[in-house]
């Protein structure tokens, strides 16, 4: 998932079925989900583990079979437990069936006249034929690119993921409740935002909190209340993500790689990451060609 920023720009799939599919897991660049926000809708699944998600000032620890749905524009990010998820990210009027009466709750959720109840329990719904449906056929779908008919069959998915939400009124016509409204949200955009842009430098309080034009003293709660974070674990987390995207470089040394992303000393570096990612970079490395030779053989069979 590039970034422009914060914000996602990345055209996901194509000009005629605008929707891309994302399986995560711990050898996925950006395994831990650092905070951004999409024009598009988002629904996460979660395979196993659990995850740590914050939606703008909400948090929820996802278990297996959890499923969420994120608005277009909300700024979200979290931190994975040896969990395993898949990400479905789509432009909404994918799904819109324009002056017809099977539009008017998609328009509804497009236009922000409602809100989604973002999270559902795999227990809540592990015996809704129709929930259960859907989520079968999309992963099926997406198990197998190219078929012929998976463009129905998805979009069909995706119409029964929101006749779920419709027909059990898991939705409400009032907006989020953030203590801090819009301008809160605002403020932790531009300094989440800062931050991608900045990764590579020696960020400061001072310099965050001016970007959030906030008192220092102040800044540091805002930040933890938005995120469940502190900025300088979010900061580090940053850094390695990227660094984990550099790794497939194999032409970039351990130790160049830790300087592009901000640290002179690659042995701080190396035990940075191994903290945020379970494993050294060479250790990282090594399994990333490791898989790429496996896929290569297995394309050949």
């Amino acid at each position: 998932m590039q970034r422009t920023g914060t914000r996602e720009d990345k055209k996901r799939g194509t000009k005629d079925f605008p929707i891309a599919f994302y399986h995560v897991d711990s050898m996925h660049p950006r395994y831990q989900m650092t905070f951004h926000w999409h024009l598009e809708f988002e629904i996460i699944i979660i395979h196993s583990g659990h995850f740590e998600l914050h939606i703008e000032e909400r948090s929820f620890r996802l278990g297996e079979g959890d499923i969420v749905f994120i608005d277009a524009g909300l700024v979200h990010g979290g931190i994975p437990f040896d969990a395993v998820y898949d990400c479905i990210v789509f432009n909404p009027e994918l799904i819109r069936h324009r002056n017809y009466l099977d539009d008017v709750f998609v328009r509804d959720v497009l236009h922000h006249r409602i809100h989604l109840i973002p999270c559902i329990r795999a227990s809540e719904y592990d015996k809704n034929a129709v929930l259960c449906l859907a989520l079968s056929l999309l992963v099926k779908a997406f198990s197998h690119p190219g078929q012929e008919g998976n463009a129905l069959i998805i979009t069909a998915a995706l119409k029964l993921f929101f006749s779920y939400y419709e027909l059990q009124g898991l939705y409400s016509r009032d907006e989020f409740a953030r203590s801090r409204g819009w301008r809160g949200v605002e403020q932790i955009k531009a300094v989440i935002e800062y931050i991608d842009d900045n990764f590579s430098k020696q960020l400061t309080l001072d310099e965050l909190s001016h970007v959030a034009g906030l008192s220092t003293r102040y800044f540091c709660s805002f930040f933890k209340e938005f995120t469940g974070r502190t900025c300088f674990d979010y900061i580090n987390s940053v850094k390695m993500e990227n660094a984990a995207i550099m790794l497939s470089d194999r032409d970039r040394s351990i130790s160049e790689i830790s300087y592009a992303v901000g640290f002179e000393d690659s042995s701080y570096f190396s035990r940075l990451f191994k903290k945020y990612m379970n494993q050294s970079p060479r250790e990282y490395r090594k399994r990333m060609e490791e898989s790429e030779i496996s896929m290569q053989t297995d394309q050949m069979v």
